[in-house]
């Protein structure tokens, strides 16, 4: 993955898609380079591509030159089992394409926030499942990094963080961070319920990952957003049973707390265990790749507002 960039143009790019997916509605990414070692925080906001999802070093799985040619309109996904998933397109009726673009300057400062405040949370996420969600490191995970990521209490708690902040649909590290955590919700609630034996194939995750930030986009812009699909439907039964159950609250200023089973709320890291069940997993500080310490210096020094999605 490159690094976040520290400099770059404010254009806005079109809506695109990981490298394995093409559509009428959508460009090719180049693959990005991965980062040497941190992630940084960048200056001004830049047009990214969709991510571009490459096997992980520790797993296999499909190559990420691989291209899947999918219908423009609509993938039926019929030989994996999945619902009907559609592609966004300019002047459609039923589910509008909507420009993409890099989470802001004052987005990106939320989300390191959040981090902060909940860096145990990712620290045992890549723990359980060998993956690194966030920051962003280039690489798709592979069919057993998703399901492991789906069963973790851990990275659901992550997720729930990320969609409770109410960050727009951006991207940030070439990631659209929150429509990763949504689907990947989805498909934690769909196996925790039984309705599906195993996570999705890498290429289905892809293609679910291309709707979910289309329809984000869409949904932000207040045009045609697939709402009518059972896909759609199906993520917000789904989203909203998670998040219904759940007993983390994101505040306003982006601290989160954890509801005790008295009805008084403490800080996340100090009620931990109370929401997740492997919070003794042995993680070694410093376990996620790209170190905290320029994001650290940034949080101190910033002034940034805290930003919110009005949807």
């Amino acid at each position: 993955m490159t690094d976040i960039p520290t400099t770059a143009a404010p254009t806005i790019a079109p809506t695109t898609v990981p490298n394995d997916i093409t559509s009428d509605s959508a460009t090719v990414s180049t693959e990005p380079t991965k980062p040497n070692v941190a992630t940084e925080i960048p200056n001004q906001s830049t047009a990214s591509n969709a991510p571009t999802i490459t096997a992980s070093g520790t797993s296999q799985s499909s190559s990420a030159s691989t291209v899947a040619q999918t219908d423009p309109s609509t993938d039926s996904a019929e030989d994996d089992g999945e619902l009907p998933i559609a592609s966004a397109e300019p002047d459609s009726s039923t589910f509008q394409s909507v420009e993409s673009g890099v989470c802001s300057d004052a987005i990106v400062h939320n989300v390191y926030t959040l981090y902060s405040n909940c860096r145990s949370a990712f620290d045992l996420c890549v723990s359980a499942s060998d993956y690194q969600i966030f920051p962003y490191m280039g690489e798709h995970p592979t069919q057993a990094q998703i399901q492991s990521m789906a069963e973790s209490d851990a990275c659901v708690a992550v997720f729930i963080i990320v969609i409770e902040a109410k960050l727009p649909a951006c991207t940030i590290g070439g990631m659209p961070l929150v429509s990763a955590v949504e689907t990947l919700l989805k498909i934690s609630v769909d196996l925790e319920d039984g309705r599906e034996d195993e996570a999705s194939s890498v290429d289905v995750f892809q293609k679910l990952l291309t709707w979910r930030y289309e329809v984000d986009l869409a949904k932000a812009a207040g045009v045609p957003h697939d709402s009518d699909s059972e896909l759609y439907a199906e993520f917000e039964t789904n989203l909203n049973v998670a998040l219904g159950e759940t007993a983390i609250r994101v505040n306003e200023d982006l601290s989160v707390d954890v509801r005790l089973p008295n009805g008084s709320y403490e800080p996340f890291e100090d009620a931990l265990d109370l929401v997740i069940t492997d919070a003794s997993t042995d993680a070694t500080p410093g376990y996620i790749k790209a170190s905290s310490v320029e994001a650290d210096a940034e949080l101190s020094s910033s002034q940034s507002p805290v930003v919110r999605s009005s949807g």
